[in-house]
């Protein structure tokens, strides 16, 4: 099977707006970053696919203390049928869904998350 690098969650994230003390360097992370473009590359052939189509949702929060959590979303997500996903709503909820956080470090203008939790 092909490796896929998912490519965006940091690296193609355009920052649209962040919240930043004004005791935080003026290159600080620090902050919610609205994901607003977000693409998948493989690695052998170098094919680029839209992960959730043109317009992906999904926040990204690094706090000052090393913690961070990202949330990503198909627009087109839709919600159960009910209080309880049957097992197809289920499958296509996890589907179209990324979440994790975890710990972060910085080095240089390389940004490494550590995941402690993830939705998978």
């Amino acid at each position: 099977m092909i490796s896929i690098i998912r490519t965006g969650l940091v690296a193609l994230l355009v920052v649209t707006g962040a919240y930043c003390t004004t005791s935080q360097a003026a290159d600080s992370i620090v902050g919610s970053w609205r994901l607003v473009s977000w693409v998948e590359v493989e690695t052998e052939t170098k094919s680029v696919h839209g992960a959730f189509g043109e317009n992906p949702t999904g926040t990204l929060t690094y706090t000052p203390d090393g913690r961070m959590s990202l949330f990503i979303i198909d627009p087109k997500r839709k919600p159960s049928s009910g209080p309880k996903s049957t097992d197809a709503e289920a499958v296509e909820l996890y589907r179209t869904m990324i979440a994790y956080t975890g710990s972060y470090s910085i080095e240089g203008n390389k940004v490494t998350h550590k995941i402690d939790v993830s939705w998978n």
